[in-house]
């Protein structure tokens, strides 16, 4: 019983760092984003499809991130997003071009994101029905990473360049193997787990259905979707705007801080 207790306390700290992983890579995006302009010589425009395609695929690949938890499981998954975030921050290190970043940081660490995300959520969960401490020291991951990305992100452009710090951020996501590796299922078994994987999307879809009929739940989902349109703009816009109205670049950090200390 005592083991079990702290493996479960265990799960929640591997979320933690998962989601201190997820966020990071797309929170503290705004350092590097002015870089990216003044190295490339693009328009803010074509640079912020970037972090755009980022953040949309870390909360829009939930639902295929969510079947996928429920065919193959946490542990999987979360490694399977690791790896993804990894491949495609070190592939940024080598474009020759802003737009290839849309592929390599935006869809592929995008994907690997949102699997990450999604199965710290899930794995906390399954752990912890009615734990809200749980849940509180997972979404701390957040705010932790918008204490500490930022000025990361800046020695690291001062020191190695935009491409080092590519590289360095591919090494930090790829801790998110281990994180996930922590992953394990429940001790109690059911009978789900012995369903073939056809019978199991079967049933996936089945659930959708009831889901999606629940009108509650359809209006939730819209007013989610709108909510968090705006969610990301100020951790990308904000340190360029900062920067052309004469911050120094040592200070530019502090601004993203801020929003950590207050959890947002």
């Amino acid at each position: 019983m005592a083991a079990r207790f702290q493996y479960r306390w265990l799960v929640v700290i591997a979320s933690f760092g998962l989601h201190y992983i997820s966020l990071g890579m797309v929170q503290g995006f705004g350092i590097i984003y002015t870089e990216l302009i003044s190295q490339f010589g693009t328009s803010k425009s074509e640079t912020g499809w970037i972090p755009s395609l980022g953040s949309g695929l870390l909360l829009g690949f939930g639902p295929v991130s969510s079947i996928l938890v429920k065919l193959i499981g946490c542990r999987a998954a979360a490694v399977m997003g690791a790896l993804c975030i990894s491949i495609g921050m070190s592939s940024s290190m080598f474009v020759t071009d802003v737009h290839q970043l849309y592929l390599t940081y935006g869809i592929i660490a995008g994907i690997g994101n949102g699997m990450v995300f999604h199965s710290a959520v899930v794995a906390v969960n399954t752990h912890f029905e009615k734990s809200r401490l749980a849940l509180t020291i997972l979404t701390i991951g957040s705010p932790a990473s918008l204490l500490t990305t930022p000025f990361l992100t800046t020695i690291w452009i001062d020191t190695y360049g935009w491409r080092g710090t590519f590289l360095l951020l591919a090494g930090i996501s790829l801790q998110g193997v281990v994180c996930g590796a922590l992953f394990r299922p429940l001790e109690t078994k059911s009978l789900e787990e012995n369903v073939e994987t056809p019978a199991k999307l079967s049933t996936i879809k089945a659930e959708l259905k009831a889901i999606f009929s629940i009108s509650d739940f359809i209006l939730f989902c819209l007013y989610s979707s709108f909510g968090t349109l705006g969610y990301m703009v100020p951790y990308v816009l904000v340190p360029a705007m900062a920067t052309e109205k004469g911050v120094s670049a040592l200070e530019v950090p502090f601004i993203t801080t801020a929003a950590g200390v207050t959890g947002r």
